[in-house]
């Protein structure tokens, strides 16, 4: 089963309340049959968003196209309601009615709108099996844990058959190990319905493991949208950098200094010789590095940097330690559980090739086409 692709574009989007400026300049293409995420802190205006494409909120400025149709326009005039823009829209709260059964959940939509008796009973039957939930139509909410709830609202979408999928932090009102279940369910069923996604969220786990494309919003702005993998090794910010990552990265003030033909950086407690500064025109910078691109040791290495462990945390697949050298304060990850004694000494190697070089004024990274 697939739904008919269509794009979403908003051009310009401006929306304020009161005094209060929610999004600011925002313009954003999905492709047809794309999953992207809109990420950030709470209050960043990524729910303003999706509302605003869902035609619940008026923006102040701007166009929203879905497909080849303009929904709204404000040079234009235009506004389409909400029930004519063919979406489908799932919030955190689930929004199940609890008197009904969830076949009648799922199917109240299609009534509604005069869909056939025949086609309605093949879209719910075809919608619990892609939720597995066969069986579960003569339940009551009440009767269902809260994975299951969530996914009566997700089949509700997929029995809508709409185009356009918008999801409002549906997986944040569920336990951990549920939510990492049911990323898995959510990347599966958008292989097989290839419909257009827009998932809003402040978990960055869910955005880097769903997302075809991350859009990173702070104060009502986009701060970058990009792959995971460039978010992830290619911020371009360091709003970005450190928003993104657990544990977060390693912040460094640091200068590039040269002496005769030699090219290397001080960190402060430490140097590092470093060749490859193409755009680094300029003595400070912020350096930053991801704790999993440190290596560690616990026995001594030539020429690796010695320094002190202050902390050690056991998480079961990794161990996360601070280490120290000086003022210098490190974060570290390395593979497996391990027992190590807080003050002893561990060596490190770091490799300058993981760096990112931001501007310590405007926080903008200095080059954010590096290969790794």
């Amino acid at each position: 089963m697939g739904f008919d692709m269509q794009a979403i574009k908003l051009t310009g989007i401006r929306k304020t309340f009161g005094h209060e400026v929610a999004v600011e300049k925002f313009d954003l293409t999905v492709n047809p049959g794309e999953f992207v995420t809109v990420l950030g802190p709470s209050g960043c205006g990524k729910s303003t968003i999706l509302r605003i494409i869902a035609g619940l909120e008026e923006p102040d400025q701007g166009e929203v196209l879905l497909g080849e149709r303009v929904v709204f326009s404000h040079e234009k005039g235009i506004t389409v309601v909400p029930e004519d823009r063919d979406i489908g829209l799932i919030f955190q709260s689930y929004a199940l009615w609890p008197h009904m059964t969830v076949a009648r959940n799922i199917t109240l939509a299609l009534k509604n709108s005069k869909v056939p008796a025949v086609e309605i009973e093949e879209r719910l039957e075809n919608a619990l099996k892609m939720v597995q939930l066969e069986g579960y139509g003569k339940r009551f909410p009440s009767e269902l844990s809260g994975g299951q709830q969530q996914r009566v609202a997700v089949a509700r979408l997929i029995a809508m058959q709409s185009p356009i999928l918008l999801m409002d932090e549906p997986l944040s009102n569920l336990d951990a190990m549920l939510r990492t279940d049911m990323r898995s369910e959510m990347k599966r069923l958008h292989r097989k319905l290839n419909a257009t996604t827009i998932y809003v969220t402040h978990d960055q786990v869910e955005a880097l493991t769903l997302s075809d494309v991350v859009v990173i919003m702070n104060d009502g702005v986009v701060q970058q949208q990009a792959t995971p993998y460039d978010i992830y090794h290619h911020p371009a910010n360091l709003f970005v950098a450190e928003f993104i990552g657990d544990p977060r990265i390693n912040m460094l003030p640091g200068g590039i200094r040269q002496e005769n033909d030699s090219t290397y950086i001080d960190l402060g407690g430490f140097i590092l010789p470093f060749q490859d500064v193409p755009v680094l025109k300029r003595k400070d910078v912020i350096v930053t590095i991801r704790p999993e691109n440190i290596e560690l040791s616990m026995s001594e290495k030539p020429d690796w940097l010695v320094m002190q462990l202050d902390t050690v945390q056991p998480m079961g697949s990794e161990t996360i330690m601070q280490v120290s050298i000086g003022k210098i304060l490190l974060t570290v990850t390395k593979s497996g559980f391990f027992h190590m004694d807080v003050g002893q000494s561990v060596w490190l190697k770091i490799d300058p090739a993981y760096f990112n070089f931001f501007d310590p004024e405007t926080g903008i990274n200095l080059n954010p086409n590096k290969k790794i």
